[in-house]
């Protein structure tokens, strides 16, 4: 197999070649969170594009731990409310709006995670829900989810 390349200049341009090197960039945010022992859990995001607020529905494994929304803390650049357990689904959600619209990465809030069983160390899992009526990162710009991916979290109590 061979390979031909082929370049072409105008005439009377007297600038030379040069390599533009081109990559598809995907624009939008990620939405992460990170286990701190003995049981604190940050939700995190970051991007390429100014925020304006976060809705968060995290899915957790309902026989082994217990989330306490009442330890949800927003951090400086955020002021979350709801912290709504729904224990029969197995979520946690809550919404979160950013004290200006300047922030493109950073740590949106934490919360306490318990084990159920005290006797037995668990190991568990935590993710985002995702689509229709789950996670979001709003555009402050647009107003459009800029939700691209997400990255949950394993630990044991």
């Amino acid at each position: 197999m061979s390979v031909i390349l082929f370049s072409a200049v105008k005439v009377g341009e007297k600038n030379n070649l040069t390599l533009i090197k081109s990559r598809a960039i995907t624009s939008g945010a990620i939405l992460k969170m990170i286990f701190t022992s003995p049981d604190l859990v940050s939700v995190s995001f970051s991007g390429d594009k100014l925020v304006s607020g976060v809705d968060v529905v995290i899915e957790y494994e309902k026989n082994k731990i217990s989330i306490l929304p009442s330890t949800l803390l927003s951090s400086p650049q955020f002021i979350t409310s709801g912290g709504k357990v729904d224990e029969e689904a197995g979520t946690f959600s809550f919404s979160a709006m950013t004290k200006d619209k300047t922030i493109i990465t950073g740590i949106i809030g934490t919360f306490k995670v318990v084990t159920k069983n005290k006797y037995v160390r668990e190991t568990t899992n935590l993710k985002f829900k995702t689509g229709e009526g789950g996670s979001s990162v709003i555009d402050a710009e647009s107003g459009k989810n800029i939700l691209i991916n997400t990255e949950g979290v394993q630990f044991s109590l």
